[in-house]
């Protein structure tokens, strides 16, 4: 793998900047996973794919997702395998749905209660006594979200054929801080067609807009 250091001074040895100077190499540093970070937030890709398990408790409506989670794409029964539908709350609401009534989950929905940085989840009906005992876990089958957490020493946790695109982002924005938005323009279209060749090639879905609670998810419930 590549670091986010070796990606940014090979860019800065491209455009022929001064690589001993820190605050430039901390600078094309800081493009780099920008670059990272916008190509991955750009399409659902395969590679970010994940699962997580959720405990239930009884009369406990609301479940919180890791941090990393950036979206449920479906959402299974621990024992048996069986999908429980997506439903908008709104929808739930205006059908005049007691949220707090209890019994064996049909749905889930994204609650807005919880924390902005983490993705909560309302099961409805909410699970009792008799439901836990029978199915203790569901399973949710997640996109993560870009990893925060690189830093200049960080491998770019990608596969190879990125580095170039992310290498067209860094590009991009040196040309920006120059004040050419010619060339700006340009390196800017070659990251996004660089993107879009690689979704094809992954067989990744664009994300068109920011992942929102009530868009990004699959199979919605036949409410």
């Amino acid at each position: 793998m590549t670091t986010v250091n070796a990606l940014a001074l090979e860019v800065i040895d491209d455009i022929g900047e001064e690589a001993t100077d820190t605050s430039v190499v901390s600078t094309f540093e800081r493009w780099v996973i920008e670059g990272y970070q916008r190509a991955v937030s750009m399409a659902d890709w395969p590679f970010k794919n994940d699962t997580e398990d959720i405990t239930l408790v009884n009369g406990t409506r609301v479940y919180t997702l890791p941090v990393t989670v950036a979206k449920i794409r479906s959402l299974i029964q621990g024992n048996d395998g069986a999908p429980l539908g997506y439903v908008a709350v709104e929808r739930l609401a205006d059908l005049g749905y007691n949220l707090y009534a209890t019994g064996s989950p049909e749905f889930w929905y994204y609650d807005d209660g919880g924390s902005a940085s983490e993705l909560s989840i309302g099961l409805y009906p909410v699970p009792n006594a008799s439901y836990v005992s029978s199915t203790p876990t569901l399973k949710a089958f997640v996109t993560d979200r870009p990893d925060t957490g690189l830093s200049s020493a960080s491998d770019i946790p990608l596969p190879v054929e990125f580095l170039n695109v992310i290498k067209d982002y860094v590009w991009m924005k040196s040309r920006s801080n120059d004040k050419n938005d010619g060339g700006a323009g340009v390196y800017w279209e070659r990251f996004g067609a660089g993107v879009a060749l690689l979704q094809s090639r992954f067989g990744a879905t664009p994300v068109v807009e920011e992942p929102s609670r009530e868009s990004t998810h699959q199979g919605v419930g036949a409410l």
